[in-house]
């Protein structure tokens, strides 16, 4: 099937929305159907990944209703990878086109759960404090709190570049801080794991 068209299947979905901040930019998210009315969860992979390719999942495998965001600029997205940046926006407009188009899915649309790791994990931080009240709980697995810290500490160069082109350059101290959950904690009121 043409890759630019929503997939569907008995238990899962790859469905493509527009974003909200960059209006004609296409975002792709996996949708994962539980077999009864759930409450949602959502993800976002790390930073060298992007959603797995569409297959048809043989159960629900789940007993929220999932959702699995690709990150601008991946495999499946469109637009310039932004850590921790616009990327957390499209994470809402994924929770909300799912709360328009998978209404009998959900047994409560303003339970919302966040669980990601690696650079999921700094998303987790940061989409935790810069929407305080949205999620019922965020978790974060091994995930970066403060990107410039981060930055500084790669002695070996491992994600410099990426940082230099997903947040600007290191001397831009107020695009680090406002993209780092250590930075905003100050905002946190759902539980953060």
């Amino acid at each position: 099937q043409d890759d630019n068209q929503n997939q569907y299947s008995k238990y899962s979905d790859l469905i493509y929305y527009e974003s909200s901040q960059t209006p004609g930019l296409r975002l792709a998210m996996t949708v994962r159907k539980p077999e009864k009315p759930s409450t949602i969860i959502l993800t976002t992979h790390g930073w060298h990944m992007s959603i797995s390719d569409f297959k048809e999942f043989d159960s629900a495998q789940s007993e929220f209703l999932r959702v699995e965001v690709d990150m601008r600029g991946r495999a499946f997205s469109q637009g310039k990878q932004d850590c921790s940046g616009y990327e957390l926006l499209d994470v809402i407009d994924a929770v909300e086109y799912v709360k328009k188009n998978y209404a009998e899915y959900i047994i409560d649309p303003e339970t919302v759960y966040f669980a990601a790791g690696s650079g999921g994990g700094g998303n987790a931080f940061t989409i935790a404090c810069k929407f305080p009240d949205y999620f019922a709980h965020v978790s974060s697995d091994c995930g970066m709190s403060d990107y410039e810290k981060w930055y500084l500490e790669d002695k070996v160069g491992e994600f410099k570049d990426e940082l230099c082109v997903w947040i600007g350059d290191i001397s831009n101290k107020e695009a680090y801080r406002s993209r780092s959950g250590a930075h905003l904690v100050k905002n946190l009121c759902a539980p953060l794991c």
